[in-house]
């Protein structure tokens, strides 16, 4: 090892080594002594590549020091040098064996040479021994151990003997004069005695320079240094970083509570927005007791009746899977009997839809013609208990049945796994069993009559015929409202007809070339009363045409306001509806063919479960409701745990900066830096994770059962809340390491030790 003209200058201008140049052996023991801020530790830095010099050349074979970078410097350290220091720079969490193991992690060997290096020390039986059981000189005798085992080219003693007696200080000498044999060990001290009595060259330094040197003569052998990158494996990176869990276990576990907290309300608050209402109205469509549900259809609010063209249109949404329901048929020939109500029940409605029974068994065949129908064995049972009028009957197989004044001849008996309940129910004779059976009824196929298919045929569909104010104006209102339920309104007659609001009446006037010079003034409304005698002719000519097929009604009113709605009587608004809706009450979809896109792809005027919709609907207002205040709390713990997290994390290791300093000087690169930061790191992650889903299993469950007590929907857990989170999470660990890492990163090696 070559020196040429070293200096080392400090950012207070301070000179601490002043144009030294030496050449060094390649063996023996070389002592570096001088008084207290002599340059001796500052020299033994730049030498070991722990500081770097500010002018000269420190060459090694052909490196020259200054122009490693961190990472060549660092496998510099980790291949050519051994440290033993004053403050023996041991790991006190790790064991005697853990600290010397550590040198040859970073180095790549076998780790069975380490009991073998500690006998070699004087160390027998120390490997489970714990750092603050060792005496001064055990602990020496450790860091020599570890120095050696990496069988370094260079070992450097700082001090080494400062804190011990006299004894100790000659074993140790001796123990360092033997191993210089092999390699150069270099000693800084200021005890001379020592240097003279084991010395194989002696420097003095005075004020940064050399003032004595008997190392003039030495000669220097070209030595062939390869340098090798530290590779520390993940099983030492693991232990590294679970010392700092271990040092401060009271903060890491607040920490992780909060973290927890913070993440278990972000969970509940990406679940809330994150729900999916169709998703959930499937569910609860799926967790009922119903092998079919019902569609029902509303327009403006109002219910309507469905007519051919709905059928249709659900028909090939939900793959012929529907079946018709209306009010209650009459059946003419049956002979009812009232002294039991389980044989008084009517058929609810038909279908022509007869696919909808493939998959059940039937006695007979289905319908084929106009005049054929089918029947579940329910129905069969109810109508043969009461017989036909004037005639007892065994089954209605092949026999005619008179629907509402309709004759048609009975060709199959379908089983639709109805009988059971049915005989359930009839043999305990409980009037809340009725109920339930009736409720049950309405969500099936088996009070249904199958007829033959008809053609579909003169359809009118309200949703594609807006309402228009005269067959000569463009002028289109929007809703129909029920005048008696909402508006203070001005009728101008008593006959009946509509009300349109004044601005939209103004505008048909308009389109009729009337003279408008009259409403001169603002007020339009008050004009129009004062002088209605003017109107009456106008409103004669005018009329709605209504979605009815050939029906006009008279506008006979204005209101004042511009909410383009047509108000009208409820009389009015039933004729209207009547003409425009259909005969069938709603329809029953097979639960088992629902599924999410058919649901979304439902058209909103049709309603799947109304009356879970309803309940959705509520929840949907009631959750928007304290929507804000949510984003607010979850955001602010959000931040509070963040920056906690990130505090604490800078804080463990900060704290262990020593920690970092030994691994430096052992020649850890930034890499293995790196990857134990990110080690240290994960367990807060994980458990935080795991914590927060774990918390929030058992209160989405707590929820969810609470939420269909008040509402009777089904919620069901969101995996992309959680995938959302575990992005959140990485974002934060990407963010926490990345300040960790600069910020250790920004530390002198030198300002990490306080060497003298």
């Amino acid at each position: 090892m070559i020196l040429k003209n070293v200096s080392k200058i400090y950012n207070n201008n301070k000179i601490a080594i002043d144009n030294i140049s030496l050449t060094l052996p390649n063996k023996g023991l070389i002592f570096i002594l001088g008084k207290s801020g002599s340059g001796k530790s500052t020299l033994l830095n730049l030498i070991g590549g722990i500081d770097r010099v500010s002018n000269g050349s420190i060459i090694v074979d052909d490196y020259k020091i200054e122009e490693l970078n961190d990472a060549s410097l660092a496998s510099y350290r980790n291949s050519y040098c051994g440290f033993v220091f004053q403050e023996y720079n041991l790991i006190e969490s790790l064991n005697v064996y853990d600290n010397v193991k550590l040198a040859i992690d970073l180095k790549g060997l076998k780790e069975e040479f380490v009991s073998t290096y500690l006998n070699k020390v004087g160390l027998f039986n120390f490997e489970k021994k714990k750092i603050g059981e060792c005496s001064g000189g055990e602990k020496q005798r450790i860091a020599i151990a570890r120095a050696l085992i990496k069988e370094p080219n260079i070992i450097l003693c700082d001090e080494v003997t400062a804190a011990l007696d006299s004894k100790n200080s000659y074993n140790l000498m001796a123990l360092l004069k033997d191993l210089a044999k092999e390699r150069l060990v270099i000693v800084v001290s200021h005890n001379e005695n020592l240097a003279n009595l084991f010395a194989d060259g002696i420097i003095k330094l005075k004020d940064g320079k050399v003032i004595e040197n008997n190392l003039i003569d030495a000669k220097n052998f070209n030595e062939h240094v390869k340098l090798k990158e530290s590779k520390l494996n993940n099983r030492t990176k693991f232990k590294l970083a679970s010392l700092n869990i271990k040092t401060f276990p009271i903060r890491t576990i607040f920490n992780i509570i909060l973290l927890s907290l913070s993440f278990l309300l972000l969970i509940f608050f990406t679940f809330i927005n994150m729900l999916d209402f169709n998703k959930i109205h499937l569910n609860t469509i799926n967790k009922s007791n119903y092998n079919y549900v019902t569609i029902n259809k509303k327009h403006n609010g109002y219910d309507i009746n469905l007519n051919e063209s709905d059928v249709y249109y659900l028909d090939n949404i939900f793959n012929n899977s529907i079946g018709v329901v209306n009010k209650e048929l009459s059946l003419n020939n049956v002979n009812y009997n009232d002294d039991l109500l389980y044989y008084s029940i009517l058929p609810r409605g038909y279908t022509f839809n007869s696919d909808v029974f493939n998959n059940f068994n039937v006695l007979g065949r289905l319908p084929n013609n106009d005049n054929e129908i089918a029947i579940s064995k329910f129905l069969n049972e109810i109508i043969t208990y009461n017989g036909l009028i004037d005639k007892e009957i065994d089954t209605m197989l092949n026999d005619v049945l008179i629907v509402d004044n309709k004759s048609y001849q009975v060709v199959g008996i379908i089983d639709t796994n109805f009988t059971d309940k049915f005989n359930y129910l009839k043999k305990n004779n409980d009037e809340e069993l009725l109920i339930e059976y009736i409720n049950y009824l309405n969500s099936d196929i088996s009070s249904l009559i199958v007829f033959n298919k008809n053609n579909i045929n003169n359809i009118i569909d309200i949703t594609n015929n807006p309402i228009l104010i005269n067959e000569n104006s463009n002028r289109l209102l929007n809703n129909i409202i029920l005048i008696d339920e909402t508006y203070d309104y001005k009728i101008i007659n008593d006959e009946e007809g509509i009300i349109i609001p004044i601005y939209t009446y103004l505008e048909i006037l308009s389109d009729l070339n009337f003279d408008l010079s009259i409403f001169n003034g603002s007020d339009y409304y008050e004009t129009f009363i004062n002088n209605i005698s003017l109107f009456k002719d106008t409103f004669k000519n005018l009329y709605l045409n209504t979605l009815a097929k050939d029906y006009k009604y008279k506008v006979v009113g204005v209101y004042d306001n511009n909410s383009n709605n047509v108000l009208m009587t409820k009389e009015l608004f039933d004729i209207i509806y009547q003409d425009i809706s259909g005969i069938y009450d709603n329809v029953l979809v097979d639960k088992s063919n629902l599924n999410l896109n058919k649901i979304k792809d439902l058209d909103n005027s049709y309603l799947l479960e109304e009356n879970i919709l309803n309940n959705i609907n509520n929840f949907k207002t009631n959750i928007n409701n304290f929507r804000i205040p949510l984003v607010i709390i979850t955001i602010i713990l959000l931040i509070m745990a963040v920056g906690i997290f990130i505090i604490n994390i800078n804080t463990t290791l900060t704290d262990k900066t020593n920690i970092i300093a030994i691994l430096k000087m052992l020649g850890c690169s930034n890499k293995n830096i790196f990857g134990i930061i990110v080690i240290n790191i994960l367990p807060f992650i994980l458990l935080t994770f795991l914590t927060s889903t774990i918390l929030s299993f058992f209160l989405f469950n707590y929820f969810a059962n609470l939420i269909y007590i008040i509402y009777s929907i089904n919620l069901t857990i969101n995996v992309l809340s959680y995938l959302f989170i575990v992005f959140i999470l990485i974002i934060i660990s990407i963010i926490t390491i990345y300040i960790t890492f600069k910020k250790i990163n920004k530390l002198n090696l030198i300002e990490m030790f306080h060497f003298e």
